[in-house]
């Protein structure tokens, strides 16, 4: 259910109870004002012996009720009865109270703690407690009620639930007062513990409640139903004993949060609470205690004394509430008459100011005998001292707001739109200023100030201190100043500035999480762009020519795993008309193995000028190891092709052999040594292989050959010979495309988890 929705139904619920309550008060009140003056009418028969009365039947208590309001004293009845009909003459009700007990008792109190009941629960509509304080006084106003008087000759549609409420009124009032101690203005630390406690207390004044609510109904519509109705429960001592508990509950809980109370200003709220109410409900409570012990009514004096007792006790709450901001509405009065009449007053007294000074400066300027400069000189000094004024009115009343109407912004609808608003800001700084400002604005406090967990520099002490807390860690503090109202900050205050710092710590968590993500992607940013020159760095060092060899076609290709990679191949013209041809892999991935591909390329190209090939081996791998950290190598084969005679002389470090297909003979190339970069003191062997025309080699890293699919089969070199083999027609460059593509079939949408470089060569 929204909030808006749960706000609608509040407010029907409390138009509701508002209309009934206010409908019961004003049909009690003209009965006091008749008892009064002595036109309350007496029953003059008992209810139950009664049939019919002037001719029409007796079904339920109202029937009658009404049938006697109907007449005034003196006036007649006809009554149906056992014993048939006769006429019954109305008296006038002769039990009248005083007449000052009546009015305060029956009017003037109850009516006060209908207004001021309503009141709070129409302010603070979303506090439970509010609605407490409503449940107790509106169970006051009941209590306060005494003497003959019966709701239920009126109309039913207010006489039932007035007398509802009357009968109801010292349930509601017990209950909403365990709650309500229970909860104010924190939580029973003995309910954290067995919150199931309170409802087995509940419980019984429910039953009782239901019980007396039935057979009142019932006894006001229909009699017979009322005689079959259940009654185990109607008596006062059973009352007492449900009712008891819960008045019991609500002077422990506020004793005990009393003790242990560590704001000076719940300390002082609860002091005058229960010392407020033990002094109103004490003789009350007596005067039961000794009519149960006794089996005998109090006499009518004690029991106007305990009523007058009572009704101290709404003008406690009333103080605390009021006086003491324990529910903080005292701000919607400041908002209302007093700072309406402040701030206007303020502006009224300034224009009749300025008025009267215009009025003076003209009439000097206008005495007869005065010069023309004169003149100018009065009006000058008029409107200048105007000016002065209407600056001095606007001191008067930024005065006004700062001394006496402190609270006149709705603080409470300002910090709840930041606690939402704070939500969707992900700048930290300007996440923080908008809090700062914002509490310091709506609650009138000149020092407020943010401090963040490991931050440089010496941090204000505060009055009120308020974690920010994340979702794992706390994170900062907000330090708050004294108002300048030199107001204490209430409960209302705490609870709300705790919401709004604990969503300020959450959205500070999550400015703190973009604004680190929003560094994370502004480097992998750069260093995608880092990547990618890297990658077009090393693109150029592979082959950019192809020179041209008498009797061999051939190409190359490298498709590295990630934007850089480790493998190596190069195309190398030689002395004599000789070719170099070298294939390599370097272990590892990414940017390290691309600088020891690029420094082994090096190596080579500055050793390729030695027909050795065995001693061009051997050196390189000298130059890798002293480059290159123990945990690096790379596996390199080397060979050098002659033209005129079709011999290539190579020596392999540890690569995957590359292979030679003449026809269905396959040859590999395998004499060499250790890889390269991996023992300093590595010696290498070279050999010999005489091509002939027709023979196709493969040169190959194992990111060709252990291609893999989803379910991690390789696709390995014997797919790949016979892959060569059926497009063997093909041009070198083609025949790489046509592999490449059965690699990636193989694979079936598998990644590709490392660089694959192919190199094909054609004996002519």
């Amino acid at each position: 259910m929204s909030a808006q929705t749960s706000d609608w139904l509040r407010r029907v619920a409390l138009g509701l109870l508002f209309f009934f309550a206010a409908a019961s008060q004003a049909t009690y009140t003209v009965d006091v004002v008749a008892l009064l003056d002595g036109r309350y009418p007496a029953k003059p028969l008992p209810f139950h012996d009664l049939q019919a009365v002037d001719g029409k039947p007796i079904r339920g208590l109202t029937d009658w009720a009404q049938a006697v309001r109907a007449k005034a004293p003196g006036e007649s009845l006809t009554v149906q009865d056992q014993s048939g009909a006769h006429a019954v003459v109305v008296a006038a009700e002769t039990e009248r109270p005083a007449v000052a007990y009546a009015i305060g008792a029956g009017i003037v109190m109850p009516v006060f703690c209908l207004l001021l009941g309503f009141w709070v629960a129409a302010v603070r509509l979303r506090d439970f407690r509010a609605w407490l304080i409503l449940g107790m006084l509106l169970g006051m106003a009941q209590l306060t009620r005494s003497g003959p008087i019966d709701p239920l000759g009126w109309t039913p549609f207010i006489g039932i639930p007035s007398a509802l409420l009357r009968t109801l009124g010292s349930v509601l009032w017990a209950v909403s007062m365990m709650f309500f101690g229970i909860y104010f203005p924190q939580r029973w630390s003995v309910d954290r513990k067995v919150p199931w406690a309170k409802w087995i207390l509940f419980a019984g004044p429910v039953v009782f409640a239901t019980e007396v609510a039935a057979n009142l109904i019932a006894e006001a519509l229909d009699s017979s139903l009322a005689a079959r109705m259940p009654q185990g429960l109607m008596a006062d001592n059973i009352a007492f004993l449900f009712l008891c508990p819960c008045i019991s509950v609500f002077f422990a809980s506020i004793f005990q949060k009393y003790g242990e109370a560590k704001q000076t200003d719940d300390r002082r709220r609860l002091r005058l609470l229960y010392w407020g109410a033990s002094v109103a409900m004490t003789p009350m409570f007596l005067t039961f205690l000794g009519s149960l012990i006794l089996h005998r009514r109090a006499p009518e004096g004690v029991l106007v004394g305990a009523l007058v007792a009572m009704m101290l006790f709404p003008l406690t709450l009333a103080y605390i509430v009021v006086v003491e901001r324990a529910m903080d509405v005292r701000m919607v009065i400041r908002q209302g008459v007093q700072y309406a009449l402040a701030t206007r007053g303020a502006r009224v007294l300034q224009v009749m100011v300025v008025v009267g000074i215009v009025a003076v400066a003209s009439t000097m300027a206008g005495t007869t005998g005065a010069s023309r400069l004169q003149r100018f000189a009065y009006l000058t000094f008029g409107v200048l001292l105007a000016l002065r004024i209407r600056e001095f009115g606007d001191r008067l009343r930024r005065w006004i707001d700062r001394r006496f109407f402190r609270e006149a912004y709705n603080a409470d609808r300002i910090l709840k739109e930041l606690s939402e608003q704070v939500r969707g800001i992900l700048d930290r700084d300007a996440l923080l200023e908008t809090v700062a400002r914002q509490i310091g604005q709506s609650l009138h406090v000149e020092r407020v100030a943010v401090v963040l967990r490991g931050a440089d520099g010496v941090a204000p002490d505060g009055d009120l201190v308020l974690p920010l807390t994340g979702r794992k860690e706390l994170l900062g503090e907000i330090r708050l100043g004294p108002k300048r109202s030199e107001e204490p900050y209430s409960q209302t205050d705490r609870a709300l500035l705790e919401t709004v710092a604990a969503q300020t710590g959450l959205a500070l968590e999550n400015a703190q999480l973009s604004e680190s993500i929003a560094h994370e992607v502004a480097q992998r940013e750069t260093l995608n762009r880092e990547i990618e020159i890297a990658r077009e760095v090393q693109q150029r060092l592979f082959p950019q020519t192809f020179p041209a060899v008498a009797n061999l076609e051939y190409a190359g290709y490298c498709r590295p795993a990630r934007g850089v990679g480790g493998d190596y191949y190069d195309f190398l013209a030689l002395p004599g008309g000789r070719f170099g041809l070298a294939i390599g892999d370097v272990s590892g991935k990414g940017v390290p193995a691309a600088l020891l591909m690029a420094s082994l390329q090096a190596s080579v190209r500055g050793q390729s000028g030695s027909g050795n090939v065995a001693e061009l081996m051997t050196t390189v791998n000298k130059l890798v190891c002293d480059v290159s950290p123990s945990n690096r190598y790379a596996t390199f084969f080397y060979c050098q092709y002659d033209p005129e005679s079709r011999r290539l002389t190579y020596s392999n470090g540890g690569h995957n052999s590359p292979i030679v297909l003449r026809g269905d003979e396959v040859l590999r190339l395998e004499t060499g040594g250790a890889p390269v970069g991996l023992f300093p003191f590595s010696k290498y062997q070279q050999d010999e292989a005489q091509l002939e025309a027709g023979d196709l080699l493969i040169f190959f890293t194992d990111g060709i050959s252990e291609a893999e699919n989803p379910a991690q089969d390789e696709w390995g070199e014997e797919p790949l010979i016979e892959a060569t083999r059926s497009v063997s027609g093909e041009a070198p460059a083609r025949i790489i495309e046509r592999l490449m593509e059965e690699a990636d079939r193989f694979a079936n949408g598998a990644p590709q988890h490392d660089d694959m470089t192919l190199v094909i060569a054609k004996v002519g």
